[in-house]
């Protein structure tokens, strides 16, 4: 319908023009592509609290040491390991006067073996006081998917360009300009996989929560997507 709209309005507004100016049609393209996992970003954080700073900062610490331990124990790469932030802050409830000691850390793994990521799962929540998500997926070849995403959805554009002016007569010309926009979750995760977006509460947990028995199914993911949309606006010969 938005396409039916934007043509029959390209028409009018050209029907104004003088002859100098070229005739066009404007239709949208839309492609998903599914792409190999290659790597798995892990997010990890661990939230101390404690009577003091120095006691919460203490106890974040002490558990940090023990997941770098465990990284390493699995034979992760110090370089696949970023910390993303560390922080020592009171929060403060003046009406309660209530103040609460927090330090926390959050960082991110980069786990080039995507099938042991139930392993890594339990060894750092085993440590206890962690909390442990997927952060994103990627492939060393991604860029070719994004081009081949965007292909498919600019021949989309076209064929729709195409059959709308199929019953006038009027032909596809040269390419006047195209707007794209896609989404991929190469940097973080966000609802590329509808299954993962059902289980979100499953998807991140900490040592004290039962493991589910379906961890098996939604984690043993082998692909994510990568979508492309193309506005196109066509000369009409």
């Amino acid at each position: 319908m938005r396409s039916s709209f934007l043509t029959f309005l390209a028409i009018l507004l050209t029907s104004c023009q003088s002859s100098q100016n070229p005739r066009y049609v404007i239709t949208d393209g839309h492609a998903t592509v599914r792409v190999p996992i290659q790597v798995i970003k892990v997010g990890i954080a661990v939230d101390s609290k404690a009577k003091t700073l120095s006691e919460a900062n203490q106890d974040n610490r002490a558990i940090v040491l023990r997941v770098f331990a465990a990284l390493k124990q699995m034979g992760i790469n110090d370089s696949d390991f970023v910390t993303d932030r560390s922080a020592a802050e009171i929060d403060r409830n003046y009406r309660e006067g209530f103040e609460q000691p927090t330090v926390s850390y959050s960082g991110t793994v980069t786990l080039r073996q995507p099938d042991r990521y139930d392993e890594l799962l339990k060894s750092l929540t085993d440590v206890g006081k962690v909390a442990v998500g997927i952060a994103g997926y990627s492939n060393g070849e991604l860029e070719q998917y994004r081009v081949q995403a965007y292909n498919e959805a600019f021949n989309a554009a076209k064929r729709d360009a195409e059959m709308l002016l199929a019953p006038s007569g009027g032909k596809v010309g040269r390419v006047l300009k195209v707007l794209k926009s896609g989404y991929d979750p190469f940097e973080r995760y966000d609802n590329a996989d509808k299954e993962m977006d059902q289980h979100k509460s499953e998807a991140s947990y900490v040592a004290a929560a039962e493991a589910k028995q379906d961890f098996e199914r939604i984690f043993r993911r082998r692909f994510f997507e990568v979508s492309q949309d193309a506005t196109v606006m066509f000369e009409i010969q």
